[in-house]
């Protein structure tokens, strides 16, 4: 008895200065930060993109799909819609971004009375034969018998001819028996169109090869076949030079394994799954079983994508990835696992129509079965071309951004007691190590003489505990504030001694830390000015 498949009846970086300060003297060094960054490395994901092109073809599952590299056209033919029990036979040409009928010239806006084109029917095989530039279908079911028919479609002339047997439906001879839902591939290796399986009165295994360009069919006899089914996916794999199937159905169980067809060799071979060798519906590494998916082959990653379907209860919206050099299954969707709660994907799907448009390098998915109902929409799949990029910021220097060329103690009269003056000196500092391993500053002074001779002790000056320096950050710079150690009440010395200390993990960036610094001048000093010279060395480590 004739099927349909489906759910019911359906199968379904800057400048830097380091100093030594000196209230007197002072010396300047350049330092310069470079900024490299290291190549960028390409990294691929997929999107789903829902298209709305200003006319689209009426709602249909089914309906059959190729791509055709010498118009950069995408050519839809026929389909079902379910809700009205209409096959159609309308022909359509996608260009990436709008729908146009075409075939049937004296017959604009026909459904399914197209008199210049195929019978109405649906669950054809096809194929894009690019040796010819020709879409090629074979049978399909007219709601009541199977056909085994051969048409094919010239992008040159947008007709359609049949090119076997003119005039035949059902019983047209030297040509493969009738059939619905069986699975077609062109291989470019040899320039034939490979059809296997399909279901008439019993479901089928058999092999047969199509030469567009003398319009012959001719039965291959592989030593061994995939079980007999219907409704499955097939693709070319130019990489491999191979026609690859996946899935299908025989009444009973729906079909998982994937196989390999040579057609220069003659011969089928079961891939993927090699450590469950001979698998048929519980293969493990594979995508769960399932009847007319959308599958089509990407020659710029050299895989073929496989999406939605019906499995045994529900319509599917994954998206998987075949790559046969590896012979390995990736499924693409997320969550991972996910069968038809994929995100970011079309909704779970049975019986899309779908073709790789080569022109702008996506999968286009066309209608098939949604909620139950049949649908028109369009949507592409590619791999967004993202950019993993890594910036590798090159190790920079700890340094002075700047130190005051002069620090005075001003407001001081001797008056026959002790005097006290206060003095602010701020220290840019910058740390672009990148390290976070803190730093320090050390301090030595000359002793403070006058033009006399006369000095002033080390002891007169100091910062105190109960003012300690404080730390901001430089204005466009978001720096790391540097914690300072326990370095107060701090005596000026003639030795270096630590006069700042920023722990590890903080410091970084640039900030000026403002020292408050105290002068106390005893009532015994002679008058005049007293001048030291302070040297101040920055170094990595608290």
């Amino acid at each position: 008895m004739p099927v349909r498949a489906g759910s019911g009846r359906r199968l379904g970086p800057r400048r830097r200065l380091r100093l030594s300060m000196a209230v007197t003297a002072l010396f300047v060094l350049f330092s310069i930060l470079s900024l490299a960054q290291s190549p960028v490395m390409a990294a691929q994901t997929y999107t789903w993109l829902q298209q709305s092109p200003a006319t689209s073809p009426p709602v249909r599952d089914q309906a059959t799909m190729g791509y055709d590299p010498s118009t950069g056209n995408v050519v839809m033919f026929s389909g079902y819609d379910g809700t009205s029990s209409i096959s159609y036979n309308d022909t359509w040409l996608y260009n990436g971004t709008t729908w146009k009928q075409v075939a049937d010239a004296g017959d604009p806006g026909c459904t399914n009375t197209c008199t210049n084109s195929p019978p109405a029917v649906d669950g054809e095989a096809y194929a894009f034969d690019t040796a010819t530039s020709q879409f090629i279908i074979f049978g399909g079911y007219n709601g009541s018998i199977p056909y085994n028919d051969t048409w094919a479609f010239s992008m040159a002339t947008d007709t359609w001819s049949q090119t076997v047997n003119a005039g035949c439906t059902s019983s047209c001879t030297v040509i493969p028996p009738i059939r619905q839902f069986g699975m077609a591939a062109f291989d470019s290796a040899t320039s034939q169109v490979i059809l296997f399986g399909g279901y008439s009165s019993t479901t089928l295994s058999d092999t047969w090869a199509y030469d567009g360009a003398t319009a012959t069919w001719t039965q291959e006899t592989p030593a061994t076949s995939p079980a007999a089914r219907y409704a499955g996916n097939m693709a070319y794999d130019a990489a491999s030079s191979q026609v690859i199937l996946f899935g299908g159905y025989n009444g009973s169980v729906k079909f998982n394994d994937t196989w390999a067809f040579s057609p220069s060799s003659d011969t089928w071979t079961q891939v993927a799954d090699s450590g469950d060798a001979g698998c048929t519906s519980t293969c493990t590494a594979s995508p769960p079983g399932r009847t007319l998916g959308g599958m089509a082959y990407d020659p710029a990653t050299t895989e073929i994508l496989l999406f939605g379907g019906f499995s045994s209860s529900l319509a599917l919206n994954d998206t998987w990835g075949y790559n046969a050099s590896t012979s390995t299954w990736t499924q693409y969707s997320l969550p991972a696992g996910c069968t038809n709660t994929c995100v970011n994907s079309p909704p779970p799907t049975n019986e899309p129509g779908m073709a790789f448009d080569g022109a702008i390098s996506a999968g286009v998915l066309f209608a098939g079965i949604v909620s139950s109902a049949p649908s028109n929409g369009t949507w592409i799949f590619n791999y967004a071309q993202t950019s993993s990029v890594t910036v590798a910021p090159a190790a920079g220097t700890l340094a002075f951004v700047s130190v005051p060329s002069s620090v005075a103690f001003s407001g001081l009269t001797l008056s026959g007691v002790n005097q006290t003056s206060t003095a602010s000196l701020p220290l840019d500092i910058g740390d672009a190590t990148g390290s976070g391993n803190g730093w320090n500053v050390t301090l030595s002074a000359t002793t403070f003489t006058n033009a006399a001779g006369d000095t002033l002790a080390y002891s007169d000056f100091s910062v105190l505990s109960t003012s300690p320096p404080t730390v901001a950050c430089d204005t466009n710079s978001t720096c790391t504030v540097a914690t300072l150690g326990s370095l107060y009440p701090y005596t000026l010395s003639a030795t270096a001694t630590k006069l700042l200390s920023s722990a590890a993990g903080t410091g970084m960036g640039d900030q000026t830390v403002t020292i408050p610094w105290s002068a106390s001048i005893p009532a015994n000093a002679y008058a005049g000015t007293y001048t030291s010279t302070w040297t101040f060395t920055l170094v990595s480590g608290p």
